[in-house]
């Protein structure tokens, strides 16, 4: 009796059918699944995760610059009007504009300054061309 069952295939050494037919469906529910998720992050949570990081990345540089424009004041008793003169207070003058292209549509930059304080509009890079505002004075920064 022994000999039958080891010869029909039923014995100990090999999985039954029924344990091949679970690994299978497993296996296309993991890749499934894989898809799915991938294709959410593609099409769905990517495009969203990049755009409000566009929009943290410029917010990232207006800071920047608003410190920037603190150092200026107390260099220069006024607030720089534009990019390439705030650049002046930077320790690297290049690096800081190539990296203000780089967070920000520089040709939207708009400073409005005033003796006691200063403002800085620009759009970030993201599709909808996003706000982004800060201001501040020699004590304070405000978003």
């Amino acid at each position: 009796m022994a000999d039958i069952s080891a010869a029909d295939g039923t014995g100990m050494g090999n999985p039954s059918p029924g344990g091949r037919r679970l690994l299978v469906h497993a296996g296309v529910i993991l890749c499934l699944t894989v898809g799915v998720l991938g294709g959410m992050w593609l099409w769905v949570w990517g495009p969203r995760y990049h755009r409000i990081m566009k929009v943290a990345y410029a917010k990232v540089g207006l800071r920047e610059m608003a410190q920037l424009q603190q150092i200026y004041h107390l260099e220069k008793a006024r607030y720089a009007d534009d990019v390439l003169t705030l650049a002046t207070a930077s320790v690297n003058p290049n690096g800081f504009l190539r990296d203000t292209g780089h967070l920000l549509d520089v040709k939207s930059l708009v400073f409005a300054n005033s003796q006691q304080s200063f403002a800085i509009t620009a759009q970030a890079l993201d599709d909808a061309h996003t706000v982004v505002r800060i201001a501040g004075d020699e004590h304070a920064i405000r978003e």
